[in-house]
C-alpha cells in the first residue's frame, strides 16, 4: 500500500474512534442530564410540596387542602406546642384552604385513624404514638438535638428533650427545601441540588442513581446549620460496594483538600448517605470540609427568635397615629396583625 494510502486510512479510523467517544461522551452527558432532570428526591424533601400532605381537590393546580393532621402528647409540654405550632403555619402557609383543627391530642379518639388516607405528623418525645425506633433515635442525640424523620404514617418531630424538639420543627418547617440558608434556590443548599450533585459524582464512575429519599434531618438548638442529613440512595443492582469504594475515596480526597466542593455544604455539618440496590446495603458519612462562613466570621449580633417589624414612612410624613386592633379585622393586612412591608 502506498504510503499516502496508509496515512490515508490511519487518520480515517483515527476521526472514526474520535467521533465515537465524542457520541459516547454526548450519550453518557445527556443520559446523566436527563436523570439529574427526572430524579426528585422523596421523604422529607416532598413534605411541603403538593400529592402527599397538602392537596388539590378541584384540579386547578392550587393547593386548596390539608390532608395531614398533627398529633401531640396528651400533656404537652409549651415547647412540643411551638413545635407544632411551627408545623401547622408553614402548612397554612402552603395551601388556600384548610379544614380546622389540624392538631390533636394523643389521647383524643381518631388522632391515628386512617393514617393510610390521612397521614399524621407526630411530635414529641413523650408522645404515646411516636415510633418506637424513632425514640430510640432521639434519645441517642443530645441534649438540645432534635430530629425530623420520615415513618410509615407520616413524619415524626422528636427531640432529647423538649428544647431539642422545638429546634427541629422550627428549623424545618421555616426552611425546607433548604437544608438551611434560605437564599434562593439557584443558590441555595436544597435537597434537590445535593441530589443533583450526588448523581453527577455517582455518574463520573459510572454508577447509575434510580431513587433518594430524604429520611432524617437533625438539627440543634441556637446552632446555625443542620447537624445531619440522613438520605436512602438506591442504585442499580451490584453497584454498592462500588458507590461504597468511590465516596469514600472522596472523604479521603477531602481530607486532602482536594475536590472540597463536592458533596459538602456550608449549611450541613455531615451528610449520611445508607446505599442500596435491594440485597446490599451499605452506609457512609461525609462530613462538611472547613467550616461555613457563619463560624469563621459569626455576626455581630446574635440571631433572634423575635421580630421587630417597623413600617417604613416617606421621609417628612408625620407620624403614624399607634395601631389599634379590631377582631373584626384581625385578620386584615395593615389594620390587622398582617402587613404588606414591599
Amino acid at each position: 500500500m502506498p504510503r499516502q494510502s496508509y496515512l490515508f486510512v490511519v487518520a480515517t479510523i483515527g476521526m472514526a474512534c474520535a467521533i465515537t467517544i465524542t457520541v459516547a461522551e454526548q450519550r453518557q452527558e445527556a443520559t446523566t442530564a436527563a436523570a439529574m432532570a427526572n430524579l426528585e428526591p422523596g421523604g422529607l424533601a416532598r413534605v411541603f410540596e403538593p400529592g402527599w400532605l397538602l392537596a388539590d381537590r378541584n384540579g386547578d393546580t392550587q393547593t386548596d387542602f390539608v390532608s395531614a393532621r398533627i398529633v401531640i402528647p396528651t400533656r404537652a409540654t409549651s415547647e412540643t406546642i411551638a413545635a407544632a405550632t411551627a408545623f401547622a403555619a408553614r402548612l397554612g402557609l402552603e395551601t388556600s384552604g384548610l379544614t380546622l383543627p389540624l392538631v390533636f391530642r394523643a389521647s383524643e379518639d381518631g388522632a391515628m385513624a386512617d393514617t393510610t388516607d390521612t397521614p399524621t405528623i407526630v411530635i414529641g418525645t413523650d408522645n404515646s404514638n411516636l415510633p418506637e425506633d424513632v425514640v430510640n433515635l432521639a434519645r441517642a442525640l443530645e441534649p438540645g438535638q432534635g430530629v425530623v424523620t420520615m415513618t410509615d404514617t407520616g413524619v415524626a418531630v422528636a427531640g432529647r428533650d423538649p428544647t431539642g424538639t422545638q429546634a427541629a420543627a422550627e428549623a424545618f418547617a421555616a426552611r425546607s427545601p433548604y437544608l438551611w440558608a434560605v437564599i434562593g434556590r439557584d443558590n441555595g443548599d436544597t435537597y434537590e441540588r445535593v441530589v443533583s450533585d450526588l448523581i453527577e459524582v455517582l455518574s463520573d464512575a459510572d454508577i447509575e442513581t434510580r431513587y433518594v429519599d430524604v429520611e432524617s434531618i437533625v438539627y440543634e438548638a441556637e446552632r446555625s446549620g443542620a447537624l445531619s442529613a440522613n438520605m436512602r440512595v438506591t442504585l442499580a443492582s451490584g453497584q454498592v460496594d462500588r458507590a461504597h469504594a468511590f465516596l469514600n475515596e472522596l472523604t479521603r480526597r477531602h481530607r486532602r483538600g482536594l475536590d472540597t466542593s463536592r458533596l459538602s455544604y456550608a449549611s450541613l455539618a455531615e451528610l449520611v448517605l445508607h446505599l442500596t440496590d435491594g440485597p446490599s446495603n451499605r452506609s457512609i458519612a461525609l462530613p462538611r470540609v472547613g467550616l461555613p462562613p457563619s463560624v469563621i466570621n459569626p455576626p455581630r449580633r446574635r440571631a433572634t427568635r423575635f421580630q421587630t417589624v417597623r413600617p417604613t414612612r416617606p421621609a417628612g410624613s408625620p407620624p403614624s397615629p399607634g395601631r389599634k386592633f379590631d377582631l373584626t379585622e384581625l385578620f386584615v393586612a395593615d389594620t390587622g396583625i398582617l402587613l404588606d412591608r414591599d
